[in-house]
């Protein structure tokens, strides 16, 4: 808490979430009415006018006119600074969360080196990190369903239309997926459900309650695919605004390959973590198979640490080159006035300034659009990392210095829950203290492993195919506009 209000503090002077949406980017600036008239030819005191509007004087005099769609129109550029952000629609969502995010990381962060340096401690307290993180996760599900509802309460049928329909092709695919081998795809899935039934089973039985388990192997899979399910129909338009940005990206940078280089990287990004839980790609081919004189490439615990790292480092790339999508989408406002010189008839004055000015006003639901599933995957790393009872460094490379890592063995003795709370301070803490070590053995690493596991791939898996399929749809329809 004390990290927090010093943050807090920070933050009115320094704020990370106005860095990145001002670093290194530009905006366009629409034309204004007497730049449109002397671009179209048109006399100041055209009758063209079609709205009219009171002056001081009391006379009426045009504000609307039309110009020729070819007209040859120059947009000015301007830099982002942070006075132009406070009127952009979600900008105080999208604030608010970035710089929340970034507390709660560098909280993970600390917390993570203090039981690095104190590794007795990690088993003996309760990580106050991951109820940050956990509120992250629930802020960026608040704002990913407040983004799709919008798609429901407009006019346009289309983007409600597709959010129903991934939703529903997420569905199928994820009940398909739930039911393959462990030896193809190793969630530990099974693993995980055993294990939390038998503790759980011991749980109830220890309080006196006859029960062989809490839920069926079927409902524990369904709710994940209704989950998974929510997940696609959340990140349909983030990946479609993604692979836009992307097309658009590779064409402002053509001179510079390693920009290129790292665009085409991040794309294939969630497919290359995907793989990793494809067990004859990914474990056999690092622990077992033998690379001539180098050997094994890697043990199985150093396996499930490159398991944590490649999607945390690809994460941490993505938001890197996150001024490089950005200035490609705001590049869009000098490209659809572009587009606009190649139709035929006229235009009015506002609504060419409104195709411009429309670009700027949307960049905080973009940028959003852009940071959420990297905010999302981010936090379900850490989660999975200190739940899962994993290191970020195994044995076999660490040696000394890798972290402590909690043991996973099954639930064999649980203490009963205290029938009465004590009115003592010490008789609370202690009851406490019980409760909590009763859930432990109950919700133990190899639950959360399991479950963990499930839901980084398939945040992967919605990401890489959203990408995919937007990147199809836009070129498809940048070749036949």
């Amino acid at each position: 808490m004390i990290v927090a209000s010093i943050m807090q503090k920070l933050s009115q002077y320094y704020s990370f979430s106005e860095w990145l949406m001002c670093h290194r980017l530009v905006r366009y600036l629409h034309p204004s009415d007497e730049e449109l008239r002397t671009a179209a030819g048109i006399p100041a005191t055209s009758g063209r006018g079609r709205g009219k509007k009171h002056n001081q004087n009391g006379q009426l005099r045009d504000t609307t006119f039309t110009v020729p769609c070819n007209t040859e129109v120059t947009l000015t550029s301007v830099n982002v600074n942070a006075t132009d952000l406070h009127h952009l629609q979600f900008y105080t969502e999208y604030k608010w969360l970035v710089d929340f995010a970034v507390c709660a990381t560098f909280i993970y962060i600390i917390t993570e080196l203090y039981y690095w340096l104190t590794p007795y401690h990690s088993a003996e307290e309760f990580n106050l990190s991951l109820i940050w993180s956990l509120m992250v996760i629930l802020f960026v599900f608040k704002i990913f369903w407040s983004l799709t509802v919008l798609y429901f309460v407009g006019d346009e049928g289309g983007e409600r239309a597709l959010c129903i329909t991934f939703s529903f092709a997420c569905l199928v695919v994820a009940m398909g997926i739930l039911i393959v081998d462990e030896s193809v795809l190793e969630f530990g899935l099974e693993e995980a459900y055993s294990n939390f039934t038998l503790g759980a089973s011991l749980f109830l039985a220890r309080q006196g309650i006859d029960s062989s388990g809490p839920a069926s192997k079927i409902t524990l899979k369904l709710i994940l695919a209704l989950w998974s399910a929510v997940i696609g129909g959340c990140f349909v338009f983030p990946g479609l605004r993604l692979a836009q940005m992307y097309n658009d990206a590779q064409k402002y940078c053509i001179d510079n390959f390693i920009i290129r280089m790292l665009l085409h990287v991040n794309f294939v990004a969630p497919l290359l973590v995907m793989l990793l839980w494809l067990k004859p790609v990914g474990r056999e081919v690092f622990t077992k198979v033998q690379w001539g004189q180098y050997g094994i490439l890697m043990s199985a615990e150093a396996f499930e640490s490159f398991r944590l790292l490649l999607p945390l480092l690809l994460s941490v790339l993505r938001l890197c080159l996150t001024s490089v999508h950005m200035q490609a989408y705001l590049n869009l406002a000098h490209e659809r006035i572009q587009l606009l010189r190649n139709e035929a008839g006229r235009i009015a004055n506002i609504e060419l300034q409104r195709k411009v000015a429309r670009v700027f006003y949307y960049s905080s639901v973009v940028m959003l659009h852009y940071i959420l599933p990297i905010i999302l995957l981010l936090n379900i790393i850490f989660l999975l990392k200190t739940l899962g009872g994993l290191s970020w460094c195994s044995d076999s490379l660490c040696g000394q210095f890798s972290q402590y890592v909690p043991e996973t063995s099954t639930p064999t003795v649980l203490a009963k829950l205290p029938e009465a709370i004590g009115s003592s301070l010490k008789d609370v803490s202690e009851q406490f203290h019980v409760a909590l070590s009763s859930l432990k053995l109950v919700f133990t690493p190899v639950f959360f492993k399991g479950i963990l596991s499930y839901a980084l791939w398939w945040l992967c898996g919605v990401n890489f195919a959203s990408q995919a399929f937007g990147l199809t749809y836009y070129s498809y329809f940048s070749e036949h506009r």
